[in-house]
C-alpha cells in the first residue's frame, strides 16, 4: 500500500479490468499483469467484442450529448481511432475501452464485458 497516493520509485498504479480497483505494482509487474488481460480480453484470432459494439458507443454518446470528437479528445485517443472502433472497423485495446469508459462516464467493465443483444 501506498502513503498519500506516492508510489516507491519503479512502481505503477493501474486499474483491474474486471473489478475496476486499483492495484499498485512494480513496473515490470504491472507490464506483464496489463499483457495477461490483453491476452485474456483479447484471444488470438477471435474479436472480443463481436457485434455492435459501435452502435452501444453510440448511443451512450448521445446520452452524453457528446461528439466523436469530445469522446476522443476526453478518452486521449485520435478522432479517427474512436470513429473506427464506432464503425466496427477495429477493435480496441484494454487501455483505449479504459479511456472511452472514463469519457462516457461508464464503469469499464460495462464496456469490456459487453455483450451484443438481439434485436427485435
Amino acid at each position: 500500500m501506498t502513503t498519500l497516493g506516492i508510489l516507491p520509485a519503479g512502481w505503477q498504479t493501474i486499474i483491474d479490468p474486471f473489478t475496476t480497483t486499483t492495484i499498485d505494482l512494480c513496473a515490470d509487474c504491472a507490464s506483464q499483469v496489463r499483457d495477461s488481460w490483453d491476452q485474456l480480453l483479447h484471444p488470438a484470432g477471435q474479436d472480443p467484442l463481436p457485434g455492435q459494439l459501435g452502435d452501444y458507443l453510440r448511443l451512450l454518446r448521445a446520452r452524453c450529448q457528446m461528439t466523436q470528437s469530445q469522446v476522443a479528445v476526453a478518452a486521449r485517443i485520435a478522432l479517427a481511432t474512436y470513429a473506427s472502433i464506432e464503425q466496427g472497423h477495429s477493435v480496441p485495446r484494454l487501455k483505449t475501452l479504459h479511456g472511452i469508459a472514463r469519457a462516457l462516464d461508464v464503469p469499464a467493465p460495462t464496456l469490456i464485458s459487453w455483450k451484443p443483444h438481439l434485436r427485435a
